[in-house]
Parts: structure tokens; sequence; C-alpha cells
């Protein structure tokens, strides 16, 4: 018999909001962090 308390299912679902709000606010963070020119991959040697 699955579970009938709706509290159950709420702290999954807090869980999931909070890790997808948080994933995307660090990918923003670095993104947008500058590369040492001496860190950078070249390529084009």
């Amino acid at each position: 018999k699955p579970c009938s308390n709706p509290l159950v299912a709420d702290s999954s679902t807090v869980s999931v909001v909070a890790m997808a709000l948080g994933g995307s606010a660090a990918a923003v963070y670095w993104r947008n962090q500058a590369i040492p020119a001496d860190e950078k991959d070249d390529f084009k040697k």
C-alpha cells in the first residue's frame, strides 16, 4: 500500500528544486569566470 502522507513527497520535491537551482547557479558562476591565459588549451598550434 503506498504511503498516503503527502509530506513524504514534499521533501523529495524540495530537494529536487534546491539541487536544480543550486546546479544552475553554479553553472552560471563558473561560466562567467575568466580563464587565465596560461591555462587555456591551444588547439591551433
